[in-house]
């Protein structure tokens, strides 16, 4: 075993274990919980351009359910982490999701609403701190999670931010104790809500706030009818530009025919 561990409070434990030479393995000495330590990574990836020698990428096949445990997936399923300390403050959050009662809000946004604080936080370096945040993890290269709480405080709470293709997609879990039994999340997790939103700062709104959501949906929808009228005006220009083709070959006929 290599260093320290960190027990999960049932029979497993995170830790690291040297296997023959150069092969790094976690939770079990297992073959199927081999670790790719610095693996090899497109030019263009967002982690080979931010790669810190002293604690470098890595790529896993390893996934926790709460009734078989830490098993190996299946299917070709593999994870790479920004570094070897994202991957092990991944494991500790996916390990306490899986097995506590967790509250959510979720939401898919435009990756530019807010002054493009989405696209920023996922375009940075995934080392950058952020704002109200205790740590951040980078996670497939489109995947940002921005650890909320440390031990401080009575409850642990994060946010998930993913690109999904088209739109980006916002989490937020918390255990934070309910003030209310029912009703929006701002007011039963106001704690989390006020974490929250200096991290996401002016994309706060329109994950918290349905007014301000309302207001998305119509910018996009007078930017679908934006570009609409766009592609109009372009079939005229092409159109245009056939019309004065032919006019061309006609000149050239004319002058045949002189």
């Amino acid at each position: 075993m290599i260093g320290r561990h960190v027990h999960f409070g049932d029979d497993s434990s995170l830790q690291l274990f040297q296997h023959g030479i150069g092969e790094v393995r976690a939770i079990t000495d297992e073959p199927d919980f081999r670790l790719e330590v610095d693996p090899p990574l497109a030019a263009g990836h967002l982690y080979r351009q931010h790669r810190q020698p002293q604690d470098p990428p890595v790529r896993e096949s390893i996934i926790y359910s709460p009734d078989g445990g830490w098993v190996s997936a299946v299917q070709g399923l593999v994870f790479t982490h920004a570094s070897v300390s994202s991957l092990a403050t991944f494991m500790v959050l996916i390990h306490f999701e899986e097995t506590n009662q967790i509250n959510e809000i979720r939401i898919d946004l435009n990756r530019y609403v807010g002054g493009g604080r989405l696209d920023g936080l996922l375009i940075e370096s995934p080392h950058t701190p952020v704002a109200g945040c205790t740590t951040t993890l980078g996670l497939d290269g489109d995947e940002r999670l921005l650890v909320l709480t440390d031990s401080r405080h009575s409850f642990v709470a994060w946010i998930d931010i993913a690109d999904t293709g088209n739109d980006v997609r916002v989490i937020v879990y918390t255990t934070e104790a309910a003030v209310y039994g029912s009703g929006p999340f701002k007011h039963r997790f106001p704690v989390t809500t006020q974490l929250a939103r200096v991290a996401l700062g002016a994309v706060g709104p329109f994950v918290f706030d349905g007014q301000v959501q309302q207001q998305q949906q119509q910018q996009q929808h007078d930017d679908s009818d934006s570009d609409s009228d766009g592609d109009e005006i372009d079939d005229v220009d092409d159109g245009s530009g056939d019309e004065g083709s032919g006019g061309d070959g006609g000149a050239a006929e004319a002058e045949s025919g002189d």
